[in-house]
């Protein structure tokens, strides 16, 4: 019966009263942002890359000249993100734990700018900034953004109120009606050729 479930996911959160496999359309919604380190820009999910420009041989023309074309392979991924994540459907909030969450972000190409070094946030990447060909990229999704959710949800329990003194406020999670149960898959509805997570 769980891979009927996960071949034929329910298309909506009606009914869904117990762990459900759901792909849902919904949005971003609002919650803590994160910021670039290298850009500043601030978004829900920030996902950064490496990639590696090179120029291929495309062919001849009639006249005997090459087609040249400079393009990207990528070398390496990653993401900003907060803790967690909420994703907006059909005004019913679903709360996804950031580190159980693949996330799916568009991108037209590989295309970057050179870094002469890199931030902090990035030391632990193992690259070589020498290298000329090598660029420094992000693709990002904000709130507001049409995302589809691929996930097993279920309720959420009513929470004690925890005490101000014992808990801090950021490992929290954020109110919702629903929550991801296990990994879960936000994926860009424009297209997904970038997945980190």
């Amino acid at each position: 019966m769980r891979a009927w479930r996960r071949l034929f996911p329910k298309r909506s959160l009606d009914g869904v009263s117990a762990p459900t496999r759901v792909r849902v359309n919904g949005v971003m919604a609002d919650g803590p942002l994160v910021r670039s380190p290298v850009t500043g820009r601030e978004a829900a999910v920030i996902g950064w890359f490496f990639s590696e420009r090179f120029t291929p041989i495309r062919g001849r023309r009639p006249d005997n000249t090459l087609l040249d074309q400079d393009d990207y392979s990528l070398r390496t991924a990653g993401r900003f993100a907060p803790a967690w994540l909420r994703v907006d459907v059909g005004g019913r909030l679903v709360r996804i734990d950031a580190r159980a969450c693949v996330v799916g972000i568009a991108s037209s190409q590989w295309d970057g700018e050179i870094l002469n070094q890199l931030p902090e946030a990035l030391a632990h990447v193992r690259v070589d900034l020498t290298d000329k060909n090598l660029r420094y990229g992000e693709r990002w999704l904000a709130p507001g953004d049409t995302v589809i959710l691929d996930a097993e949800v279920q309720p959420v329990s009513p929470e004690p109120t925890p005490s101000p003194y014992r808990d801090d406020e950021r490992d929290r999670p954020p109110p919702a009606e629903y929550e991801a149960v296990g990994s879960a898959r936000v994926d860009d509805t424009i297209g997904t050729d970038l997945r980190v997570g």
